[in-house]
């Protein structure tokens, strides 16, 4: 079950906004059209990807040294059941 820290009012507000985003997404504008986008940066164990934990409630690793030392991309919809693709790529 999805679980939000949004409130129903601040939901309903966004909701409609976000669709548009992943509208755009699936026909291949949002490469031509400035779409809504977080850029997280940092130095080495500056909280980035407790950043991108706490927007996405994706655990990421833990530990010391380089953890998550590669470029993440996260596309977020709503859902009635949680799910997730995960995929590489040398190719950005």
């Amino acid at each position: 079950e999805m679980s939000s820290s949004l409130s129903e009012e601040t939901e309903r507000d966004i909701l409609p906004w976000l669709k548009i985003a992943e509208d755009l997404r699936k026909l291949k504008l949002d490469v031509e059209l400035n779409t809504p986008q977080i850029c997280v940066m940092g130095d080495q164990s500056s909280g980035k990807s407790s950043v991108l934990e706490a927007l996405s409630g994706i655990p990421f690793p833990r530990g010391t040294g380089l953890v998550t030392r590669c470029p993440i991309r996260i596309v977020m919809k709503r859902a009635e059941k949680w799910s997730a693709i995960v995929s590489t790529s040398l190719n950005p």
